[in-house]
């Protein structure tokens, strides 16, 4: 989804995360959210993805070195990531409060972000796009 759509892999899990506590996301809360998330996933995030990814195709210099290489970059990756989800933990609008966890509700949230990022339009198909979300939440509920 990220790849195929522009869609942003914390947001998705925080979508899911906030359904499962029983908490409904607005288009607000998702520009804020993308917003706080912005600068690292710009200057630390992709970036390194860029990186790990050129250097996964190289073939000069010695293997070994090479895949040594990728996988500290690809954990430096997860850890940028990891900086983002707790970002997106400190500013979001999931209270200390638990609610029903609810599959629809996280479905929506889903919804919620992928039309503020306009990724209907990217997608061959909206059924297709539609189906991807339904398998992220039946995975997760």
């Amino acid at each position: 989804m990220q790849d195929s759509f522009g869609l942003n892999v914390n947001l998705l899990l925080y979508c899911l995360w906030a359904g499962a506590r029983g908490t409904s996301l607005t288009a607000g809360n998702m520009i804020d959210l993308r917003e706080v998330q912005k600068p690292w996933e710009d200057n630390v995030v992709k970036p390194l993805r860029a990186v790990r990814r050129w250097l996964k195709g190289q073939s000069s210099g010695p293997p070994e070195s090479r895949e040594a290489l990728r996988q500290s970059v690809l954990a430096q990756e997860i850890e940028g990531e990891a900086v983002i989800q707790w970002q997106l933990w400190k500013a979001g609008p999931v209270s200390g409060e638990e609610g029903a966890p609810s599959a629809e509700m996280a479905l929506g949230n889903l919804r919620t972000y992928v039309a503020l990022q306009g990724a209907q339009e990217v997608a061959g198909s909206e059924q297709e796009l539609e189906d991807l979300l339904s398998q992220l939440v039946r995975a997760t509920f």
